[in-house]
């Protein structure tokens, strides 16, 4: 049986990363608005940390079912 409270902390670390993913991707395409040739080129690191975002949703959203399920079969 897997620990609930574990289950929570890794749901909330994975929400925690997808949104600091976010606000790094929108604060480089902010900083990087307006230049271009090779300095404006951020698509690379847009698409790596859009990937990790993904990465870190998907834990979260298994998180969450499993959690749920540990919920419902601690209740009798």
């Amino acid at each position: 049986m897997h620990d609930t409270g574990l289950l929570n902390a890794v749901r909330y670390g994975a929400f925690a990363v997808c949104i600091l993913l976010v606000a790094g991707i929108l604060t480089l395409m902010a900083l990087a608005r307006g230049k271009t040739g090779d300095d404006g080129d951020i698509a690379g690191v847009v698409a790596v940390a859009l990937l990790l975002t993904c990465v870190s949703g998907l834990v979260a959203i298994v998180a969450s079912v499993r959690h749920k399920r540990e919920q419902g079969r601690a209740v009798p």
